[in-house]
């Protein structure tokens, strides 16, 4: 078993919608379409986690890996300046083959 932790850097980008246009039919709204622009923003956040991995013979194994990384909330700005917080990081759980030489 390997416990690890420490800083990490990410990265969001997100498409976030600045038009959306229509068409007004009496008593229907008809959607047309829409404009969307990307924003990308990065922050520091941390993470902590646990691979644990089980030789089934001196070279091959299995193991999986269990890491949460958190960061602080960061935002993004609508077309019309509101603010939209943005929460990053989550439980990440991964597995697979271990081969070691």
């Amino acid at each position: 078993m390997t416990v690890f932790g420490g800083p990490s850097f990410l990265r969001v980008k997100q498409s976030l919608v600045q038009e959306v246009t229509y068409r007004d039919l009496l008593s229907t709204i008809r959607f047309q379409g829409a404009q969307t622009a990307v924003q990308e923003l990065s922050t520091w956040g941390i993470n902590v986690g646990a691979d644990v991995s089980i030789y089934l013979t001196d070279h091959v194994g299995v193991g999986a890996l269990f890491r949460y990384v958190r960061a602080n909330v960061i935002s993004l700005t609508s077309a019309d300046d509101d603010i939209v917080p943005v929460a990053i990081g989550g439980l990440n759980i991964g597995g697979g083959l271990r081969v070691r030489f």
